[in-house]
């Protein structure tokens, strides 16, 4: 087993608790052949990043201060495609990295408007 952060460590029991990553990456996966330009890169992104989480340590606690606009676009993005047909994958996405973003706020005493 490797090293995992404490966010790290959460965001996994997230994942676990709803379907598990290899359902989670199939539904990416498959989501993403109907998608573009910026957002099949962007679903591209989530992909490596959730597989990255169960395979090597993640300093998710600094990336999502360091990538912070990245996470508040990916958000504006899910909801946006959830808005159109309402996916239990892409609303369990957006509180995912919601309650990512949140973590930090409350933490790392970082303010997060999204």
């Amino acid at each position: 087993m490797h090293e995992q952060s404490q966010l790290q460590i959460e965001l996994i029991k997230r994942i676990d608790n709803f379907y598990g990553v290899d359902e989670l990456i199939k539904f990416l996966e498959s989501y993403t052949k109907t998608l573009h330009g910026t957002e099949k890169i962007s679903f591209f992104n989530l992909i490596h990043y959730y597989e990255a989480l169960y395979l090597y340590y993640v300093p998710v606690e600094n990336d999502i201060i360091e990538y912070i606009d990245a996470a508040i676009e990916t958000i504006q993005l899910l909801q946006k495609l959830n808005s159109r047909e309402n996916n239990k994958y892409l609303f369990f996405l957006i509180g995912l990295i919601g309650y990512s973003l949140k973590y930090n706020e409350k933490n790392k005493k970082t303010k997060i408007n999204f």
